[in-house]
C-alpha cells in the first residue's frame, strides 16, 4: 500500500480551494482549518479544523505531516500560523514542502516598468508591508531551521465566480483610466498548477512570481468582459474623478508589470490560460 502525503491548509479560501480539488485523495491525507463558521467551507475528503490566535490546531495533526500551504493573510501582530505553531514546525522530522503565499505588493511601484524576484521590494501600504514582514520571518526560520519554504507571489487572482464577468453581472464593474497604469494577474487553476509543480520539484528557499504573461491596464479587463458579455459599454471614467474607497485606491498606487521567467524555466510551466482575454472566454464558455 502506498504511504500518503499528509497536507495541511492553513487557511482554506479560493485559491487554497483550488489546490485541493487537484490533489488525489488516494494519495494525500488532507486536513485544513477555518477561522469562523460563517468562513467554514465544505472539504469532501478532508478534515477541516478551528484555527485562531486562541484555538491552535492539535499537536497530532503535524504527527507525520510532509506539507502546508500557508494563505491566511498577516495582521497587525505578525503572521498567526508561524507565531503560533512554529515550533511544531521546527521539531518537524517529515516536513517536505511548505508553501507561504504572498503577494506581488511586496514590490510597490514601479511606474510600469517590468519587475522580476531579484528587484528590491519597497511595498507601500501597509498590508503590503506586512506581506513582506511576514516574507521575511518564513526566509527566517527557512535559513534558521531549514524548514522547506517556498514564496509565491501571486498576482491579482481571479476565476471562476471571481472575475469581471462576475462584476459586470452585478453592476460593479467601472472603466476607470489611467494613464499608464498596469495590473498584473493570475487564474486561480494556474496557481494551483504552479503549486504542483513545486510539490513535485522542491527547492526550499525559493521565491515565486505568480502571474500570467500580460500585464494589462485595468479598464482593457473591464472592456473585453462586456463585450464577451454583449453589454453596452459604461461610459469611461477618469481616475482622478472616481470615487473609489481607500481600498479601492490603494491598488492604483503600484503600478508595474510582473514577470513569470522563473516558473516557466525553474518549474516547467505552461500556463493555461497565459492572458485575461483565454481566462475570461473559458469562463464565459463555462457559464453559456
Amino acid at each position: 500500500m502506498i504511504k500518503k502525503k499528509k497536507i495541511l491548509f492553513f487557511g482554506f479560501g479560493y485559491t487554497a480551494q483550488a489546490l485541493f480539488r487537484r490533489l488525489d485523495r488516494q494519495k494525500w491525507k488532507i486536513f485544513g482549518t477555518y477561522f469562523s463558521q460563517k468562513e467554514r467551507k465544505r472539504m469532501p475528503g478532508g478534515t477541516l479544523l478551528k484555527f485562531s490566535r486562541s484555538t491552535l490546531v492539535p499537536n497530532k495533526y503535524f504527527k507525520n505531516l510532509t506539507h502546508i500551504l500557508i494563505s491566511i493573510p498577516p495582521d497587525k501582530l505578525g503572521d498567526p500560523t508561524l507565531q503560533k505553531h512554529f515550533l511544531d514546525l521546527a521539531h518537524s522530522k517529515t516536513l517536505q514542502w511548505v508553501g507561504y503565499l504572498s503577494s506581488t505588493s511586496v514590490y510597490g511601484n514601479w511606474n510600469g516598468k517590468w519587475v522580476d524576484e531579484s528587484f528590491p521590494l519597497r511595498p507601500l501600504e501597509m498590508r503590503a508591508r506586512r506581506r513582506l514582514n511576514a516574507e521575511k520571518k518564513w526566509m527566517k526560520v527557512y535559513n534558521d531551521y531549514e524548514i522547506p519554504v517556498h514564496i509565491f507571489r501571486l498576482a491579482g487572482i481571479y476565476g471562476p465566480g471571481r472575475n469581471a464577468l462576475e462584476s459586470i453581472k452585478r453592476n460593479k464593474a467601472r472603466i476607470i483610466i489611467k494613464k499608464g497604469q498596469f495590473f498584473s494577474r493570475i487564474h486561480v487553476l494556474d496557481i494551483a498548477k504552479v503549486l504542483l509543480a513545486s510539490i513535485k520539484k522542491p527547492n526550499p528557499g525559493s521565491i515565486y512570481n505568480v502571474c500570467d504573461d500580460l500585464p494589462s491596464p485595468p479598464q482593457d479587463v473591464v472592456v473585453y468582459g462586456y463585450r464577451l458579455l454583449k453589454k453596452e459599454l459604461p461610459s469611461p471614467i477618469k481616475f482622478k474623478d472616481a470615487v473609489l474607497s481607500s481600498l479601492g485606491k490603494s491598488f492604483y498606487k503600484d503600478n508595474k508589470r510582473v514577470r513569470n521567467k522563473k516558473i516557466k524555466k525553474e518549474l516547467r510551466i505552461d500556463l493555461t490560460y497565459k492572458n485575461y482575454k483565454i481566462g475570461l472566454n473559458a469562463i464565459h464558455r463555462s457559464i453559456n
